[in-house]
């Protein structure tokens, strides 16, 4: 697959490389501030679009790529690493970094899941959860997943950004949003992994209390799956690395690798 990949190399002394790997409608753009405050702090970044998403290959397929290409795309641009990157995957992107440590385990040395979806999926109970929380927002966020027009309020309401961005900044991610495939929007509704017991590398896990998509008990769910504890932040929305205060996902995303021992 050509795939779009977002380089941002680090300034000064060489860390860890990290890739970072997007959800549900966005693509390789929705990095650049995580990018910037990386590779400031010596890492070199890298930020993917999948397969059907922004400028990669396969848009007028993506309806038919399911969880396990994306998966494919993940180790397609980890393959020159040779097993030493770290992987952040932000909600499905933290579904997908599961299946990968633990279906294809030995091509990364850490993970991140970052406001991730847990290893059960949209179960009854995780879905009933978001509608509560948001019962029109679910529903929008259910209309853009298809394709079908939002208009900017709604978009500034669902429960990506839950009324937290501004309005100019969220003027440029509502050009930037897209459908996505409907064999990965299924596979989100079953398992997404039962793997969870083969990892054995390291495995944060970052969420926010007020995420209106997966909250504090869908982080406890994916800690509990990989015997770690949660961090939960306060406030920050569901893309939390788009947030006002991003810079509080960042500073745990970073505390994580920094605290290392590997």
């Amino acid at each position: 697959m050509n795939l779009e990949i977002i380089n941002k190399r680090n300034i000064g002394t060489k860390k860890e490389t990290l890739l970072f790997v997007h959800g549900v409608c966005h693509g390789a753009w929705t990095w650049t501030n995580f990018m910037d405050y990386f590779s400031a702090r010596g890492y070199d970044c890298y930020a993917m679009s999948l397969r059907g998403h922004c400028k990669s290959e396969g848009k007028e397929n993506l309806n038919n790529f399911s969880l396990d290409d994306y998966v494919q795309d993940v180790l397609q641009v980890l393959a020159p690493f040779e097993g030493n990157a770290i992987v952040i995957g932000h909600s499905m992107g933290g579904g997908i970094v599961q299946k990968l440590i633990g279906e294809h385990p030995g091509h990364v040395k850490a993970a991140i899941l970052f406001a991730s979806i847990p290893p059960c999926g949209m179960d009854e109970q995780v879905a009933n959860d978001m509608i509560a929380r948001a019962p029109k927002g679910a529903y929008d966020l259910l209309k853009l997943a298809k394709g079908e027009p939002l208009t900017i309020d709604e978009v500034f309401e669902c429960p990506l950004f839950g009324g937290r961005i501004p309005m100019e900044q969220l003027e440029k991610y509502y050009t930037y949003l897209q459908p996505e495939s409907e064999t990965a929007q299924n596979s989100l509704y079953s398992n997404i992994t039962d793997c969870y017991d083969n990892v054995t590398i390291p495995v944060g896990v970052i969420g926010s209390s007020n995420d209106l998509i997966f909250a504090d008990r869908e982080q406890q769910l994916v800690a509990n799956a990989y015997h770690t504890t949660a961090v939960l932040l306060k406030d920050l929305c569901h893309d939390m690395m788009l947030d006002p205060d991003w810079e509080k996902a960042a500073a745990a995303v970073l505390d994580f690798i920094e605290n290392l021992t590997i």
